[in-house]
């Protein structure tokens, strides 16, 4: 397992890579997303002793071209990808499982890799996710049975 934000050399990336591009040279596994085998082209560099590490003056729009990637391609999300985008809305599991009209545990079990839904929840992730981005606010059930 790679150390969280690890410099990989160009050419030695795994099988199944998916590389944001934000501009440079440099590419970096991204283990803080909590996605694997997500990778970033670019960031600023910096070097902490011997071990490189990269950060990001806008740490908003990396998380929303992760998101924009995994949104963008026409397969069901995967448990690790409807996590980080439940994480991005900061939603709980509870308040994520009421939001898509979905039960907590059929949420938990998904994200954990138990089962997989049969697409409604993952669905409703979509959109509401796609309202958030607009406001950036917070969702609420509230909010999204008004809607």
């Amino acid at each position: 397992m790679m150390a969280l934000n690890t410099l990989i050399r160009k050419g030695k990336l795994p099988n199944g890579a998916t590389v944001i591009d934000c501009g440079g040279d440099y590419i970096w596994s991204y283990s803080a997303s909590g996605i694997p085998n997500v990778f970033v082209k670019g960031g600023l560099k910096a070097m902490d002793g011997l071990e490189g590490y990269f950060q990001f003056a806008n740490l908003t729009g990396l998380h929303d071209a992760i998101a924009d990637h995994f949104l963008a391609i026409e397969a069901p999300l995967k448990a690790d990808v409807f996590r980080f985008i439940r994480k991005e809305m900061l939603l709980t599991v509870e308040e994520a499982a009421d939001l898509v009209d979905a039960p907590r545990n059929v949420i938990a079990a998904w994200e954990d890799g138990r089962g997989f839904s049969n697409g409604h929840p993952e669905q409703r992730l979509r959109e509401i996710y796609s309202e958030w981005r607009k406001s950036r606010v917070r969702p609420s059930l509230k909010a999204v049975r008004a809607a």
